[in-house]
């Protein structure tokens, strides 16, 4: 994950970073390479294979945090497919109440959401910001919520889900325990990004019963 001063950089800072630094392969190259792997075999000429299971490092951080997607998860719009300013909000049912048992049980509550919108000219960073702080107050819990500004169609950057960008700077800055996190969401990039970070996950319907 590439950051400057505790931020992602941006997928034209991206783009300027890789041409200094040949061997730091951008977002897209290391997603198409996850797609394409194959798995070796004998007759290529090995003599033997051993198998690794992979293992992720250990950090020694010990909380544990519910990391909810946000549009067809905890909030609907009207019109949809996501709100351009507060008042278009929907809280989907069963999702505060949902939540505050959770935090009641000593859970963290953050948030990863895509905001394509702002990258199509649709609506600025600040409407987008509005709109999470929108959410929060309707769900009434306390809530940290990440979002990726960048476009839609392609690995552009490493923000925007499936990439784990943003949920590596959760579990830094809160201590995760990833085994102990749980990530809820609506869609197949979703689970992808729960994947890759190494969150559990659960389908939004499941997950609040509603």
């Amino acid at each position: 994950m590439l950051e400057r001063q505790g931020r992602l950089l941006s997928p034209d800072e991206i783009k300027a970073v890789s041409r200094t630094e040949p061997n730091l392969f951008p977002p897209r190259a290391v997603f198409a390479f996850g797609q394409r792997d194959e798995a070796p075999s004998l007759d290529e000429g090995f003599k033997t294979l051993e198998r690794v299971e992979f293992s992720r490092r250990d950090e020694g951080f010990t909380n544990r945090g519910i990391i909810c997607d946000l549009d067809g998860t905890v909030r609907t719009s009207r019109p949809a497919p996501f709100p351009r300013r507060p008042e278009e909000i929907r809280i989907l049912p069963n999702r505060s109440e949902t939540l505050k048992r959770y935090a009641a049980d000593g859970w963290l509550l953050l948030g990863v959401t895509n905001q394509a919108g702002v990258a199509m000219g649709m609506l600025s960073e600040l409407d987008v910001i509005d709109c999470i702080t929108r959410t929060v107050e309707l769900l009434d819990v306390e809530m940290d919520v990440r979002y990726c500004p960048h476009r839609a169609g392609g690995t552009h950057c490493w923000c925007r889900k499936p990439m784990p960008g943003l949920g590596v700077q959760l579990i830094r800055e809160y201590q995760l325990d990833r085994a102990q996190c749980i990530f809820v969401g609506d869609r197949k990039s979703d689970g992808e990004f729960a994947r890759n970070v190494g969150f559990q996950y659960q389908v939004q319907a499941d997950f609040f019963g509603a």
